[in-house]
């Protein structure tokens, strides 16, 4: 990973410099009765965010009306474009519409059951978009635009609702994929496809939308020059294959091979959860034009923020009531062997025989809640979940300091101040 500048405090420094490596290492090698004075640390630098937040924004209650009120405008400017339905329609009417999602028929005699691919393709997948999600990737590619000047409501936005969109249906495409690979229950508070529909058309539906994104790309795509098109294909492209080893990498831990390091896990979280906002902020970038070092620096931002969301993420899954009830089981991530961050350091921390203990209780695979909160008090006795919101308020303060170099607009300094805000103090 990129040189990055992390948040210390008390014992752990004088506010200097460093590399993730080895600042995870300092943090790594302290134990419950140290992490009992970086707790206090940790809630001052807490405060000094959230004050830094508040002052730039003109106070706490500007800060929340102006988060609440810029997401909620940006999400239902984003859902009035529609784009999503202009890439698949909601509903399959002619064979027209099947060859411009890219499926080529034959001339002929031959008939076309439009009925089944609308019930086995396009109706479960407008059932997980219609159920909503938090879509916070096309708001922050709004936000990144906004920075740009670019026009948000106006004849010239389509380039970019058709950007937004097209990540938005590749994001659900993984989500369908992920739930069968992790065997998931729930996702947004409804069963997951594969329950409902089965794992073969849920795999078919998944690999369809992804492909789907890529081909409209390539043949719809027509705004801009086609060297430029060109590139952002390459982006999109690059970007898909990169979210395939980030998944890759998470399944095959959570299937007993290893324990990563700190650093692979991080690698891991840039390689997937980043991937989407990352691809935004790139496709962005390239559509104003704007000078290779510029784009390096945006996309590095988003991998900060990125990584602090799966963090944040891995913290919701074991503290979070209303995530439990969203998702249909208590300690999701311990009953699916996920090797999270908290895990990482917990096992680092833990006597050898307690290590093996909390590595089998993740290899069980179990739905027992008894030994679900087994495994979360080992986690909490090593003052693992403080250390994981450590390193997630550490991730946004460098991102803090990044977009203060190289957002140009106030306005978009506070909506993305807030916007981090909100990913890393949600419940869900």
């Amino acid at each position: 990973m990129r040189k990055a500048r992390f948040l210390t405090s008390g014992s752990f420094g004088r506010g200097f410099s460093t590399t993730p490596k080895r600042w995870i290492q300092g943090m790594s090698a302290i134990g419950p009765t140290e992490m009992v004075s970086y707790q206090r640390d940790l809630r001052v630098n807490q405060q000094k965010i959230s004050k830094a937040t508040n002052k730039k924004l003109g106070g706490t209650n500007l800060h929340k009306r102006s988060l609440i009120s810029f997401f909620k405008d940006y999400q239902q400017l984003f859902n009035q474009k529609n784009f999503i339905e202009k890439i698949i329609p909601r509903k399959i009417e002619s064979h027209e519409q099947l060859e411009k999602m890219g499926c080529t028929l034959y001339e002929g005699s031959y008939e076309t059951d439009l009925e089944s691919a609308n019930k086995a393709l396009i109706d479960p997948l407008y059932e997980l978009l219609d159920l909503g999600g938090k879509r916070w990737r096309p708001v922050y590619g709004m936000v990144i635009a906004n920075d740009y000047g670019m026009d948000l409501d106006g004849p010239k936005s389509d380039p970019l609702y058709h950007v937004l969109a097209g990540a938005e249906i590749l994001h659900n495409a993984s989500i369908i994929i992920d739930d069968i690979e992790d065997q998931s229950l729930m996702r947004r508070g409804a069963p997951c496809a594969y329950l409902k529909y089965g794992q073969d058309i849920a795999i078919n539906m998944g690999n369809f939308v992804m492909t789907t994104v890529l081909t409209d790309f390539v043949e719809n795509f027509n705004y801009v020059p086609v060297e430029l098109k060109m590139k952002m294909i390459s982006e999109l492209t690059k970007e898909i294959s990169c979210l395939h080893f980030g998944q890759n990498w998470d399944i095959c831990w959570h299937n007993n091979y290893k324990l990563p390091t700190q650093s692979e896990y991080f690698q891991m979280c840039a390689s997937k959860t980043s991937v989407i906002p990352r691809l935004i902020t790139t496709m962005v970038g390239l559509l104003n034009k704007d000078n290779p070092t510029r784009i390096k620096k945006l996309r590095n931002m988003i991998n900060d923020l990125g990584i602090a969301f799966q963090i944040q993420d891995d913290i919701i899954s074991l503290e979070s009531d209303v995530y439990a009830k969203s998702r249909g089981i208590f300690g999701e991530d311990i009953h699916e062997g996920k090797r999270t961050l908290m895990v990482i350091h917990s096992v680092e921390n833990l006597p050898k025989s307690d290590g093996k203990r909390l590595i089998d209780i993740l290899n069980m695979k179990t739905d027992n809640d008894d030994i679900i909160r087994e495994a979360i008090q080992m986690i909490q006795s090593t003052k693992s979940i403080e250390y994981a919101k450590s390193v997630s308020f550490n991730l946004i303060e460098s991102y803090y300091k990044d977009m203060e170099e190289v957002m140009h607009r106030e306005i978009t300094k506070g909506h993305l101040k807030g916007f981090a805000n909100y990913l890393i103090n949600r419940d869900m």
